[in-house]
């Protein structure tokens, strides 16, 4: 039996919308990979993560690819919080050309005063070869607390993060 014009008309029309809805689905997923902003632009991202109070914060930094080669020493990050709070560097990957990072905090630490929820400032600065400003896009996401995302114009004086930590009990 040879299926009527009406059905295979019918049967086209249920796969294009299904094709359609399928692709309509996978755009949120889609935009939700794409990395910082700028028309046209690729960024390289590098990926350093620390436990503030025993709460897990990522921390993302971002340059435009095109200026990857520019990248002349370690990735400096700055926290500037409590004394109370523990503080403990999680793991990194190799950083911008595979120079890392240089990682500090402006206290001591000094124990046995747990800290609920704190302030934390974040500066964040990737050493460039003299004479060229290169943007710079940073992130810090806590598990618990307040994440922030900022874009730069100059990744070699840095730009600075904000943000809420709740310390683990």
């Amino acid at each position: 039996m040879v299926p009527s014009p009406q059905l295979l008309d019918r049967l086209d029309r249920r796969r294009t919308l299904r094709i359609v809805a399928g692709g309509l689905l996978a755009v949120p997923a889609g935009l939700r990979l794409v990395t910082p902003a700028s028309a046209g632009r690729t960024w390289c991202r590098a990926d350093p993560d620390v436990y503030l109070e025993g709460t897990f914060v990522r921390v993302d930094v971002a340059i435009p690819d095109e200026f990857l080669a520019l990248v002349s020493g370690p990735t400096s990050l700055r926290f500037n919080l409590p004394s109370q709070v523990d503080r403990q560097f999680a793991w990194a990957d190799t950083g911008f050309n595979g120079f890392g990072y240089d990682v500090g905090y402006s206290t001591a630490f000094q124990p046995n005063k747990p800290a609920g929820k704190f302030s934390v400032n974040l500066t964040i600065k990737v050493p460039i070869k003299v004479g060229t400003k290169v943007p710079i896009w940073c992130s810090a996401t806590p598990d618990k607390g307040t994440a922030v995302e900022r874009t730069g114009n100059d990744a070699k004086t840095g730009t600075s993060l904000n943000f809420t930590v709740f310390g683990s009990p």
